[in-house]
């Protein structure tokens, strides 16, 4: 009995592994949006600290974003033990799977380093609605000259409205907890509203995505200036994220 019964239970386990295996082979799983998961120390991934706000969005239709310490965007794909990144610079980046569940997510980086993700849900009823996709990112994109009032009014409209899809992907999935303090940003995010940062108190990651400190500051100087004059109403809302996307929505407009 014992010799047919090991038989037996190796196959069941080699059923399971096959079926977890095909799982992760056809991609059933990895189409979401995946967070650093910072439970431990920072890591060094990439030459890169990672923060909670570190991503990787990967798209059904075989498109990515991430920002594992430098915004990118191109096209991946699974080739059965590491998820290729082909990006629109033409750089490909292999990162190996050490394990793949529905919820978790490790990745060796091109050196070495292992680095944990959490998925979260990611139902939207339209692309436009995804805070991660490239076009509700663009302010992430360093500029390469000089900008006008115009295009760092813009610059600032985009990532409002990132924040705006941000509050309202979490409103709409029921996502219980989400990172304000790492994402990079010349806010600082209350329970009870928003601040704007001195210029010192901006992070470098922030300054890096203007063309020079001139073009940073009038960015500064433009929300101030809504501010001053108050265009944004802070009104009474049952719940945070409500009261967030009023007051991106707010700013959105005060710029346009």
């Amino acid at each position: 009995m014992r010799r047919t019964l090991i038989p037996i239970l190796a196959l069941l386990i080699w059923i399971q592994m096959a079926g977890c295996r095909l799982t992760v082979r056809n991609n059933l799983g990895l189409n979401r949006i995946w967070f650093y998961d910072n439970s431990s120390a920072q890591t060094d991934f990439d030459s890169s600290f990672l923060t909670a706000a570190n991503f990787i969005t990967l798209h059904a239709d075989g498109s990515y974003t991430r920002d594992l310490g430098i915004f990118d965007y191109g096209k991946w794909k699974f080739n059965g033990a590491a998820i290729v990144f082909i990006s629109h610079t033409g750089k490909v980046s292999i990162y190996r799977m050490r394990y793949g569940w529905p919820d978790q997510l490790a990745l060796l980086s091109t050196r070495g380093k292992l680095a944990d993700f959490t998925g979260q849900p990611s139902s939207f009823s339209s692309p436009n609605d995804d805070p991660f996709i490239l076009a509700n990112n663009q302010w992430r994109i360093p500029a390469i000259h000089k900008e006008t009032d115009r295009e760092i009014a813009n610059r600032l409209i985009n990532h409002f409205h990132f924040w705006e899809m941000y509050f309202s992907w979490g409103l709409k999935d029921n996502v219980e907890l989400l990172d304000v303090r790492n994402t990079p940003t010349l806010l600082t995010i209350y329970g009870n509203g928003v601040v704007l940062k001195s210029f010192k108190q901006l992070p470098d990651e922030w300054k890096n995505y203007f063309f020079d400190e001139g073009d940073c500051r009038k960015a500064n100087d433009m929300i101030d200036h809504i501010f001053d004059i108050h265009k944004v109403q802070i009104h009474s809302h049952s719940n945070r994220f409500e009261l967030y996307i009023s007051i991106f929505q707010q700013l959105q407009s005060a710029l346009q």
